[in-house]
Parts: structure tokens; sequence; C-alpha cells
């Protein structure tokens, strides 16, 4: 019984013993370390590398300029690339002209340049810096323009504030967006830049994490500085310093390759994935280096155009949607430096444009035939020039030689956009073709503002109404006599009027009337009556006469109405492309031309018809009808009443109506294309920076950096230690226990065995030698213990 109380307990503290070891190895792996985070205020600090980087990958005036356009490719595209593009339109022959071009020069070239995108640098310590001292830093949503990138000589900053900060005025070029329909090369992102801070050894896979900077705002950019340190092992790689005096440079360079491939392993990975799906490479224009460096060194070509808009494209628009997380076995460097920062966002300020004090008089236009020959350039330069600025020499940003330079650059691109983008071609088509319909339609009608395209009113009723034509015939006495009326004075008129009153009495003696008040005073009321009735029929004969007569119309237009045959002409030739869209919408928006469609149009042309139809035609019948009961009473043959009223008011009427709704077309179209569409354009032309600039300050917040160290809490001597204890705790055993139990299990192991037999066999007389010893101390022993057995 006391056997098995003691097997019980051995087993029992055997088994406190493992499961204490147990729980002390699974705190040591679970919770090895303790992170301290130390405040440090340095006197100066390494700034970090500011990396500007377009949203817009993709320059409209580059991809439409003869370069691209004119390129002829070593051989033609294969047959299955052609039938998905249009030849006819500028972007597919992009597509078509460069499809064996190199992707990285491409790319290169088509992005845009630091020379026209940073037009102005200033750094932390106060002097100036020029594009040129940015280096191209590519990743995979495009490319950007860093400064500071040196990782041996960073450029230190020795205070921190917005007194401190580099200082970057940013051209994000709005005008070079390509918003056609094209699949392959139109604009998917916001207009703006992505401003990353990241470490000179860091190489970023995109420049999503950026900072966005949209045009048209200051973007003060503060940020601080966290060191994290960790400690070694499967969750991070360390790197020994390159910098040590001690290495041979062949180390420091294996050092330092090995460090870029680590930092870079994230794009590596999306590099093979692209060659693995591609069949060709982007990792000598991407990580801007020597083929070597590629797993598939010899096995893939450079992509060219039509592999990248193809396939890779495709690629890394998947990569981008999900958000460059595809692939986490990439190691994590123990020792990283991040940069946390935020946004303060302002307006611009004011004096980025020197002001304009005066400007070139081109509002006078000549009215001999234009001489548009396609010389934009020469034109856009003279009206720069005739620009007059105001500098301010204590505050002044750019200069005006710099300033002329981006107008005309986005002039340039602003006049490629109307041409080639497809919904202004549409649009601009439409409303011209609207245009020519209504003036075609008129020109039909025979409203037209020539002579021979036009025919008046009384000419028409002339044409449309028989009976219009057949009363001045009929009653050619009478309207003789209306058209050569003989003069009469008072004594007349007052005879007259006698003779009405008098009737058949009139030739009995009566004494003459003298003037109308002696005829009122003899007959009193009824002589009132019927000087109305004599004065209602004058009207009423004047109103027929002018109703039927040619000289109450109108029948040759003003000649300043031509002016419209030089509209036509302006788009003409700005259709076949002898004249910009710049300088036709300029043509057009001259005080002259103005004039024109905004009064002379009107005046001369529908006014003037208008009043035909409406006064000398409608007025006149309604003023008749008003006559209707003197007209009866005093009509013999009712054939001209008849005309009248059911002819030429019907007729005029339904004319009047045709003409406006023709008209208003015409002035529809004039007003969308001349008086919207053209000055909008000319709006867009006066480059302003709220549109395309963007003003960056990026600065440290506090000059202080947090080191956040990774130290062992638990560390292997502390694990031993506990076990140590445990064991001598539970089981009354030390290190040397542990190594005799050891010794012991492997002195009768097979192992041990299989060691003597390898060394008998590699030394047969030493084993031998040795085996004899071992048998004679063994008799001995024997010998020693059955004596000491006698005698016990």
């Amino acid at each position: 019984m006391l056997r098995y109380t003691w097997l019980v307990l051995i087993i029992l503290f055997i088994c406190l013993c493992f499961y204490q070891i147990g729980a002390q190895a699974m705190m040591y792996w679970l919770t090895p370390v303790a992170t301290n985070i130390i405040a440090m205020y340095p006197e100066s600090l390494a700034f970090p590398v500011i990396a500007v980087c377009n949203n817009n990958q993709n320059r409209l005036s580059w991809l439409t300029g003869e370069n691209i356009q004119g390129r002829r490719p070593n051989s033609s595209a294969p047959i299955w690339f052609r039938r998905q593009l249009n030849e006819s339109d500028v972007f597919d022959r992009v597509m078509l002209n460069s499809w064996d071009m190199d992707a990285g020069r491409f790319l290169r070239t088509a992005a845009h340049q630091r020379s026209r995108m940073i037009v102005r640098c200033e750094l932390p310590n106060g002097s100036q810096c020029s594009p040129k001292d940015f280096r191209p830093l590519w990743t995979l949503t495009g490319l950007c323009w860093a400064i500071n990138t040196d990782p041996d000589r960073p450029m230190q900053v020795t205070g921190a504030g917005p007194g401190n900060a580099l200082r970057l005025l940013v051209n994000v070029e709005r005008y070079e967006r390509i918003e056609s329909c094209t699949p392959k090369l139109r604009a998917r992102s916001l207009p703006g830049v992505k401003v990353l801070i990241i470490n000179q050894t860091d190489i970023p896979a995109s420049y999503l994490e950026g900072v966005n900077v949209p045009a048209g705002f200051t973007m003060d950019i503060p940020f601080w500085m966290r060191q994290r340190q960790k400690l070694p092992g499967r969750d991070c790689v360390v790197f020994s310093s390159s910098e040590d005096a001690k290495r041979s440079p062949e180390e420091k360079e294996k050092d330092t390759s090995e460090r870029e491939d680590a930092r870079g392993c994230l794009m590596s990975s999306y590099l093979g994935e692209v060659e693995r799906r591609c069949n060709c490479s982007m990792r000598q224009a991407f990580l801007q280096r020597a083929a070597d460096t590629s797993p598939g060194k010899g096995r893939f070509t450079p992509c060219n155009v039509l592999q990248y808009f193809d396939c890779v494209q495709a690629v890394l628009e998947w990569a981008k949607n999900k958000g460059f997380s595809n692939f986490r076995h990439c190691p994590v460097p123990c020792e990283s430096i991040d940069y946390t920062a935020w946004q303060d966002m302002n307006e611009l300020p004011a004096n980025i444009f020197p002001r304009i004090i005066s400007f070139g008089n081109n509002d006078e236009e000549d009215d001999d035939e234009a001489n548009d020959s396609g010389e934009e350039d020469e034109e856009n330069s003279d009206e720069l020039n005739s620009q007059n600025y105001h500098h301010c020499a204590h505050n002044q940003m750019l200069r005006g030689q710099q300033v002329l330079r981006i107008k005309k650059a986005a002039r340039d691109a602003l006049e490629k956009q109307a041409r080639f983008q497809e919904d202004i071609q549409i649009r601009t088509r439409r409303m011209i073709a609207q245009l020519r319909r209504s003036v075609e339609r008129l020109i039909q009608m025979r409203w037209g503002w020539r002579q021979e395209h036009f025919l008046g009113v009384q000419r028409r009723l002339a044409e449309r109404l028989r009976c219009y034509d057949e009363v001045p015939r009929t009653h050619a006495n009478v309207f003789n006599a209306m058209a050569n009326p003989k003069p009469q004075g008072e004594e007349e008129r007052a005879q007259q009027l006698q003779e009405l009153l008098l009737g058949e009495q009139r030739n009995n003696g009566t004494k003459r009337a003298k003037s109308i008040e002696e005829v009122r005073w003899t007959f009193g009321q009824r002589a009132e009556t019927r000087h109305r009735e004599m004065l209602m029929a004058r009207e009423l004969t004047s109103r027929i006469y002018s109703l039927f007569s040619a000289d109450s119309f109108t029948k040759r237009l003003p000649s300043g109405l031509e002016r419209m045959d030089k509209v036509l002409q302006l788009i003409k030739m700005y259709e076949g492309g002898q004249m910009s869209r710049k300088s036709w919408a300029e043509r057009m928006q001259t005080r002259n031309m103005r004039h024109f469609l905004e009064e002379d149009l009107y005046e001369d042309w529908h006014n003037l018809i208008v009043r035909d139809m409406e006064q000398n035609v409608l007025e006149v019948v309604q003023k008749i009808e008003d006559l209707v009961p003197l007209l009866y009473q005093n009509t013999s043959n009712g054939t001209a009443i008849l005309c009248i009223f059911n002819g030429i008011r019907n007729e005029t009427a339904q004319m009047l109506r045709e003409f406006q709704r023709a008209m208003y077309e015409l002035q529809s179209a004039l007003t969308v294309l001349f008086r919207k569409e053209l000055p909008e354009y000319l709006q867009n032309m006066e480059f302003g920076p709220k549109e395309n600039f963007a003003q960056v300050n990026v600065f440290l917040h506090k000059m202080n950096i947090e080191y956040w160290r990774q130290e062992p809490t638990y560390s292997i001597w502390s694990f031993f230690c506990d076990i140590g204890a445990t064991m001598s705790l539970f089981l009354g055993a030390s290190m040397l226990t542990i190594i005799e139990v050891l010794y012991f299990v492997l002195r009768h192991s097979r192992i041990y065995r299989s060691i003597a037999v390898w060394r008998h066999r590699k030394n047969p007389l030493a084993t031998a030698e040795d085996n004899d010893g071992a048998d004679a101390a063994q008799k001995v022993s024997v010998n020693k213990d059955r004596t000491s057995f006698v005698l016990v």
C-alpha cells in the first residue's frame, strides 16, 4: 500500500511539473515583449521624402501631339487588336501608332512632367528649389515626383510649424484630363494631387495612402514622426546598417539590395503576378533597376503598350480594388519610421498670378476676309504679350514670363480638348446642325436675309390669294383715286357735307356753306353725325388701300443682314480646321458681331417682317372689322369684304405663325451656340488659379520624435530558471539530475549502441583494447563486490 501511495504521488508531481513547465512556455511564447515609448526632442531631425502624385496620369496635349500621332510602328498591329479600335478616333490612333512602344517609356512620357507641374518650390530653410530637384518615384498607381530622396544625406530641419515648411505651388493641369469616351486613356480619378510622406528607404506600392489635395485650395499638412523598433522574430526582418565602416563595399551593396528587395516585396509580388499573367515584365519600368533583379531573368521581355493596356492594366486594377493587400507573405522591417499627417484647408493666395492692368483691344473686327490659316501659336502669343501685369517684388509668387508659359500650355490643351473630346464634338456638331437646319428652313420658306431668298408679305398674299391680286384690278378706278387723292380744302369738305345732308334738295338754290362750322350751325346734330361718317369712310378707304398697296410693305431687307453669311463662313472654316475654336469664339464675341446677333438680326429682319404682318395686315383688318356696319352700308359688291375677312386675315395669321416658329428655332440655335457654348469656352480659356493650382505646405507639427521600442519582458534565462524552480518544487531535481537522467537514457538507448558499433568498425584494435580493459575492470569490480559480500 505504501508503494502505491508513493507511486501516485510521484505521478502527480510529474504531471504538475509538466503542466507548470507548459504554462511557462506558453507565457514565454505569447507575451514575450513590452513596448516602451520614449519622446525625444533633438535639435534637428531628418525631413522625410515628399512625393507629389497627380491623380491624372495621361496628358491630353502629348497624346494628341504630333510625336505620337505621327509615329509609325515597326510592324502592323495584330488584326484582333485593330478590330477593337476605330482608326478615325484620335485616341485609338494613339494605341495603333504606339502598340509596339515600350510601356515604361510610354507611361513616363504621357505622365505630367515636373517642369510643368511644380511651378514653385521653397525648402524649410527658406531657400528656393527647382523642379530639377525632384526625382521620379514609380508606384503601381502611377508616376510621382519626389524631393529629398537621398538616404545618405537627407535634408535636416531645426524647427517645427508653418515657418519651417516645404512649400510647393502645384499646377494640377486639370485641362490635361481626358474626358473622352475612351476606355483605355480616360481619366477616372477626381482632379487633384496626392502628397506622400515616406522615409528615404521606403518603396511605396501605391500613392492611394497619400494626403489628397484638390485644386483651388492651400493645404497645410502637419505631421509627427514615430520610429518603431521591433524585436527580431518571425514577424519582421532585420537589416544591418550599411553605414558600418568595418564592412566591405561588397557587403554594403549586398545589404542595400536585400533591403530594397524586402521593402519592395509587395511591388515585386505584383510585378511577378504581371509576369505570370501577361508573359512580360514591368520591373525595369517600375523598380528602375537592372533586369537581373527579376526572378525571371532572361524569360520575360519588357511589356509594350499593347500588352500593358490589354493585360497589365487589368492586373493593376485588380490590385487596386483589393487595396493592394493581395499578398501577405512580404516581411516587415523590424525598424521603420511612420509619419502621421492631417490636413488644414484654406483658400489659395490671391497673388499667384500678377494682376492684369491692361489688356489688348481685341473687340474690333476686320470686315475683310480674315487670315485664319491655323497660326494659333502666334495669335496666342500676341494676345498674351498684349497683357500688362502689375508686379510687386515683395508679394510675387510667379514671374510674368512663367505665367505666359502656363497660360499658353493651358490654352493649347483646352483647344485640343474641345477638338477631340467626344461630348464637346457631338454637342458642337449638333448645335451647328440645328443652326443650319433653321437657316435652310428660312431659306426654303423664302424668308432669307438675301434678296434672292426673300419674298415679302404683299407678294406672298398675292401668290397665295387670288382675290388679293384681283381686287385692285377689279376696282382699279377706286384704287387709282385712293392712290392719287385730290387735295380738298375747308370749303370743299363743307360743301360735300352740305350735299350729303340736303340729299335731293341740294339743287333748290340753297346757299353754299363756306366752313364745317357753318354747316353744323345750320343742320345741328345731323351735321355732326354725317361728319363723323365722312371721317370714318375716309379712314376706311385709307385702310383698305394700305392693305392692298405694295408701298405699305417691306420690299428689300437692309444690307447689314449680309453679316449672316460671315457667321456661316466662320462655322465652315472651323469645321474645316482652318480656324481654331478659340479664334472662332473670339471672332463671334467681337463688338460688331455681338451687336449683329443681339440687335441687327432682330431689328432689320425679324421685326420688319413681323411688323408687316401684324401692323400692316392684321391690325388693319381688325380696324376694318370695327367699321363693318359702315362698310356694308356703303358696299355695292362684297367681294373685297370676303377677301379681307376670310382670306387675308387667315392667311396672314398662318404665315405669321410659320415665320415665328422658324425664327424661334434660329434664335434658339444662335443663342445656345454663340451666347452660351462659345462664351463658356472662352471663360474656361481665361486660365485661373482656382481651377488648376494648389499650394501645399508640409511641416513638422512639433520638434520631437517618438521611439516605440520592443523589449523582452520574459527572457530565455528567466524561462529556464522557472523550469528549474518547478522541478525543484515538485521533483526535488536540479540541472545535474536532468543531465544524469539524459545520460542514463542515452547510455541504454540504441543510439549509443549504434555509435559503439560504428566505432568498432572504424578502429577494431582500439575497440578491442577498450573492451579488454572494460572486461578486466568488470571482473575486478565483481570480485570486489563478492569480497565485500563475504565480509558482510
